[in-house]
C-alpha cells in the first residue's frame, strides 16, 4: 500500500470520527413546531364599558392559541371600537397575532381602518400592510407606508400613530398630502 492510500484512509477515518463525536444541539436550540392547545372557528367577542354599552367587538374566522408564548394567530381579524362622540372605527386585516401579555394585536396584510359619519359625506380610511393595535389605549401604530384618505384629503406617510378615541394622527416621516 502506498503512503498516499494510507493518508487517504486516515483522513476518511478522521472525518468520520469527528462527525460521529460532534454532539447534537440541545433540545432548546432545536427548532420545533409549536403545538396549539386550542382553536376557535368563527370567534365573536363583545367588550362592554362600565355603563353597559358596547365598547368594542372583535371577530376572526379562526384563532389558534399557542401556550408556549401565550399568543393567538388570527385569520381574518376584524374589530370595531366605539366612542360616545364619534362614529365607530372598523378595522380588518388578512391575518394577525394577538399577544395576550401585552394586550396588543399585530395585524398583517391589507390592514384597513375606516370610520363613516352617518348622514354626511365625511369619512376616514387608513390603509397599510402591517400595524400594531394596542387594545388598552385604543390606538394603532405602524412603521410601514400608510395612506389616510378622507372626503377632502389623501395623505401618505412612512409610519404613523392613530388614536382611535380622538381621531388624532401623528405622521412619523416622509409625509405628503393632496387636498381637494
Amino acid at each position: 500500500m502506498s503512503s498516499r492510500n494510507i493518508l487517504t484512509i486516515i483522513l476518511i477515518l478522521a472525518v468520520a470520527t469527528t462527525w460521529y463525536l460532534i454532539p447534537d444541539p440541545p433540545p432548546s436550540q432545536q427548532k420545533t413546531a409549536q403545538q396549539t392547545d386550542y382553536f376557535v372557528v368563527k370567534l365573536n367577542r363583545k367588550q362592554m364599558n362600565l355603563s353597559g354599552d358596547t365598547a368594542s367587538t372583535f371577530s376572526a374566522d379562526r384563532v389558534d392559541h399557542y401556550p408556549e408564548d401565550n399568543r393567538e394567530e388570527l385569520i381574518k381579524p376584524r374589530a370595531t371600537t366605539y366612542s360616545a362622540e364619534d362614529p365607530p372605527w372598523n378595522l380588518s386585516a388578512d391575518e394577525g397575532t394577538l399577544w395576550e401579555e401585552e394586550d396588543r394585536v399585530t395585524m398583517r396584510g391589507n390592514v384597513i381602518a375606516n370610520q363613516k359619519f352617518p348622514k354626511s359625506p365625511r369619512f376616514s380610511r387608513m390603509e397599510t400592510e402591517e400595524a400594531e393595535l394596542f387594545l388598552d389605549s385604543n390606538s394603532m401604530k405602524t412603521d410601514k407606508l400608510i395612506t389616510f384618505t378622507t372626503d377632502r384629503t389623501t395623505t401618505t406617510s412612512t409610519g404613523a400613530e392613530l388614536h382611535l378615541d380622538t381621531g388624532e394622527i401623528h405622521l412619523l416621516k416622509s409625509s405628503s398630502g393632496h387636498y381637494k
